[in-house]
């Protein structure tokens, strides 16, 4: 937007106003000339006298001459001291009008030549154009109106010729051009010298009022940091400022050092960035972004190397004229700690509740299946169904019943004997027993499963006599549920093999089949009690899910360890190893064995 109008005035009306206000002496100085051209108007009255005389005409022009004298000093007279630019403008404007109306009249009246009233009339309008400071949009259209009075004047009252009227517009025009140029340039030199001192008192009261604020920030500044440093230093919770660039350590607190343990005489030389390692990025990121990022918690290691977690909160300041970031560091290494163990608890807690839930539902189909089978035989042999007792069907019937109490019993043995051991008071009836005798007692309870299952057992046993110190029924019940499950986990047409191992330290026996195997990360799952590795009720296999974890726990009760090998459609294998301190006769390690087929 261009900054002044045609007339050299401003185009912000507002500033225009505020020129006037501010130059207004200056206008009422140049009036001077106004004036002094308005006293000669007047004393020209005396022309007047030399043609008429004391006569009508002549007091009439003179009555003229003051009315017009008094239009142009009134507005001077009479906004002096309180301006009112509007009507002192059209004050003056109705003056110049006046006087050049005056001034021909008394030309024609008192019969002057062309030349003397031309010279007249280009004197008035001369001093219209730069002597009176009057605005070019007053100023102007007096000027060409009197112009074009004067020429229709000489041409029609004084007689001028064609080419003394055509010479006559040519000069006006010319007066004219340049009085409207110079009005403008001079309105816009003025103005644009006023906006030029306006500006260089403005900056100067600016820069001294930041002159003194900036002393005055500089003494705050210095007191502030003062006190910056007292209370960085006083803090009860680690404090450390460090320079962004090269995450030098800048200052840091006696709890900052504490944290880290860093002795104070190094504290100026070591970067920041050794302390956080990895997570240093996400210590950047709140350099970057500290009003977003708030408080992070990271992992970080003192100066010793010990882990320690932090939370840790930052922000950007300026410390002694660089950038700076102001980071607190809140320990959280010991709530950190109490928070894993409350997960690893709450975890182990839904691992129990969801095992107790399977438990459940597994256990009552396991507990409901054989009472359904001995409540329904024993109903149809009450009611005698198939005629009298004595009928073959209801032999079939009271062994179909013994088998569904059995598997019963031996459910409810497994659950008892869990609980004792979880609450540590399962006792071990030890004695010395015939390992072999044991291998084929518990192979021969395990073969009618077998059979029905067409799996074939297989016992690999060393040729020499092996006794052991343990609890006979808890180690039969060891190798029932581990050849039961290898059984049930067996394809129809495998084997399962049963051997026994000694070494030096151990007498290891193994349960080894051919069936469908589990995935290495399920065995931990397979060991928990009342957990199948699929829990579903629609799964393939039947089972209460204590088989496995209750011969862990009666293996460890004889120091022992059962471990289990696994991988997916390749079968399993499970060790189970004794001390050879429990050998009553400790055989040298030999390969001499003798397989039998059950």
């Amino acid at each position: 937007m261009n900054i002044y109008r045609w007339d050299g005035e401003f185009s912000d009306r507002q500033e225009e106003a505020a020129f006037l206000m501010a130059t207004w002496n200056v206008v009422l100085s140049r009036t001077r000339v106004a004036i002094a051209a308005a006293v000669i108007f007047l004393l020209a009255s005396s022309s007047d006298f030399l043609h008429h005389g004391f006569s009508l005409v002549y007091f009439e022009l003179l009555a003229a001459r003051l009315a017009a004298f008094t239009v142009c000093l009134a507005p001077i007279v009479l906004f002096r001291r309180s301006p009112d630019s509007q009507v002192f403008f059209f004050g003056l404007t109705l003056g110049e009008f006046l006087v050049f109306l005056v001034a021909m009249t008394a030309h024609a009246v008192n019969g002057d030549e062309l030349a003397l009233v031309s010279i007249s009339a280009f004197a008035i309008v001369a001093v219209i154009y730069f002597g009176v400071p009057n605005r070019l949009i007053y100023t102007a259209p007096v000027a060409i109106l009197s112009s074009l009075i004067h020429v229709a004047m000489s041409y029609g009252i004084l007689g001028a010729s064609t080419p003394e009227t055509a010479q006559l517009m040519l000069s006006w025009t010319a007066l004219h051009i340049i009085g409207i140029q110079t009005i403008r340039i001079s309105s816009q030199l003025r103005r644009s010298e006023h906006r030029t001192i306006h500006q260089y008192r403005a900056l100067t009261t600016r820069l001294r009022r930041e002159m003194s604020d900036r002393w005055q920030a500089e003494g705050v500044a210095q007191l502030n940091e003062e006190n910056f440093r007292t209370v960085f230093r006083a803090a009860p919770i680690p404090l450390a400022l460090v320079r962004p660039q090269n995450s030098r350590i800048i200052q840091a607190n006696k709890a900052a050092l504490d944290l880290f343990r860093i002795p104070e005489d190094k504290a100026g030389t070591i970067s920041l960035a050794s302390f956080f390692g990895d997570d240093f990025k996400q210590l950047a990121a709140i350099g970057r972004n500290l009003s977003e990022q708030g408080e992070i918690e990271l992992k970080l290691s003192s100066y010793e190397g010990d882990e320690i977690w932090a939370q840790v909160a930052g922000a950007a300041i300026r410390y002694r004229g660089g950038p700076a970031i102001l980071l607190g560091l809140h320990d959280v290494t010991e709530r950190r700690k109490e928070a894993e163990d409350l997960r690893l608890a709450r975890d182990q807690a839904t691992a129990a509740n969801k095992s107790k839930s399977e438990f459940l539902a597994n256990m009552s189909h396991e507990l409901r299946t054989p009472l359904n089978a001995i409540i329904g035989f024993s109903e149809s042999i009450e009611r005698e169904i198939f005629g009298p007792l004595g009928s073959p069907r209801y032999q079939e019937y009271a062994a179909d019943i013994y088998e569904s109490g059995i598997h019963l019993l031996n459910v409810i043995n497994d659950i008892l004997d869990l609980s004792k051991i979880e609450a540590g008071r399962f006792d071990l009836s030890e004695h010395e027993m015939d390992v072999r005798a044991v291998l084929n007692s518990a192979a021969v309870i395990v073969k009618p499963r077998a059979q029905q299952a067409g799996v074939r057992v297989e016992i690999d046993t060393p040729d020499e006599d092996l006794f052991l110190y343990a609890d006979e029924r808890a180690l039969k019940q060891v190798l029932i549920n581990l050849l039961a499950n290898a059984v049930k986990f067996s394809l129809r047409g495998g084997t399962v093999h049963l051997s026994v191992e000694t070494d030096e330290t151990h007498m290891h026996l193994k349960v080894r089949d051919e069936g469908v195997g589990m995935r290495p990360e399920d065995i931990p799952r397979a060991l928990q009690p009342f957990t199948q590795v699929d829990g579903s009720l629609s799964r393939s296999h039947e089972g209460t899910g204590l088989g496995l974890p209750l011969a862990k726990r009666l293996v460890e009760l004889h120091d022992g360890t059962l471990s289990i090998e696994s991988a997916l459609g390749e079968g399993t294998s499970v060790t189970v190893s004794l001390p050879i301190s429990r050998l009553v006769n400790q055989p040298l390690a030999s390969d001499e064995s003798s397989i039998v087929m059950i």
